[in-house]
């Protein structure tokens, strides 16, 4: 109970600062993290001593579960927990990564590593780049979002898109791609909110997919730049696929039998239970899975 107390007034902090400049919120969410992650993250990188390639493995699969059941919050119906579970999914990610970053050898709670990570999820092109935003997002000191609409307008797409890096929902390649191609992107992710604004639970298991792979992609670009020499992490069998797919139905199970029930019977109580109950069963799910961890 402390500990979700923890959370959550960690949550609104993180929100308020990011209100106040929502410029710096890659650097934000990092800091923001880094303080709550890294002494924890330090602590556990002792306790792995010896068993380095199992530990990591372990926490990559505690991380990638987390981050599922918090997608699956965060696509709730109505959007009742978009940004908190989007928030938590975003801590699962950085708490491995600090991880992994104390197995190295690295100090979790220096900027240093802070700044290592967001190059590592190309935000920012370089370390010292990297550096200088969280000096300036620490210091309070606002980054500005342009002046005038074209001025505005490019400030928010670039800001937008080092959102999406962080939570690897993007991935940059070394050469930019072209403004059609980007265009092309971003039609084809407005086709899919489509979808999901009309068949609703397809949300939740979009969400649920996406944190995970965002999650794994950290994972494998913090195991090669950090832990080079640990093996590759070895592919879930058969029993663990079936597992992860029986907890994906019980999540979803009861929702889809109540808004089914609400879209029938044109309800809006019935379609309000569906989003309640579901993310209920995500948060429960989802704090079960953080005690294991």
């Amino acid at each position: 109970m402390n500990r979700s107390k923890g959370n959550l007034k960690r949550q609104r902090e993180l929100i308020s600062a990011l209100r106040r400049d929502p410029g710096h919120l890659p650097e934000l969410v990092v800091l923001h993290a880094q303080r709550s992650l890294a002494s924890g993250a330090a602590e556990w990188a002792v306790r792995a001593e010896g068993s380095e390639s199992e530990s990591a493995t372990r926490a990559a699969r505690a991380a990638r579960t987390a981050a599922r059941f918090d997608g699956m919050a965060a696509g709730t119906p109505f959007l009742l927990a978009l940004v908190p579970g989007y928030i938590a999914s975003l801590w699962e990610q950085v708490r491995l990564a600090l991880r992994y970053a104390g197995m190295s050898g690295r100090d979790p709670a220096s900027m240093r590593t802070a700044a290592e990570l967001l190059v590592l999820r190309n935000v920012h092109r370089d370390v010292e780049t990297a550096h200088k935003g969280l000096l300036a997002a620490e210091a309070g000191e606002r980054e500005s979002l342009g002046e005038g609409v074209r001025g505005r307008a490019t400030a928010i797409w670039s800001l937008g898109r080092q959102i999406l890096l962080l939570a690897a929902f993007m991935d940059a390649s070394p050469v930019d791609r072209s403004r059609f191609r980007q265009i092309a992107s971003l039609i084809g992710a407005g086709a899919i909110w489509i979808t999901t604004c009309i068949l609703p639970l397809t949300f939740m298991l979009l969400m649920a997919w996406s944190c995970e792979s965002a999650t794994r992609k950290i994972e494998l670009a913090a195991r090669s730049a950090w832990l080079p020499e640990l093996p590759p992490p070895v592919k879930q069998s058969a029993v663990q696929a079936v597992r992860r797919l029986v907890l994906l139905l019980l999540v979803t199970g009861v929702p889809v039998v109540f808004l089914a029930r609400g879209v029938v019977s044109s309800s809006l109580s019935q379609m309000a239970i569906a989003a309640v109950s579901g993310l209920a069963m995500a948060l429960l799910l989802r704090l079960a899975v953080s005690r294991r961890s």
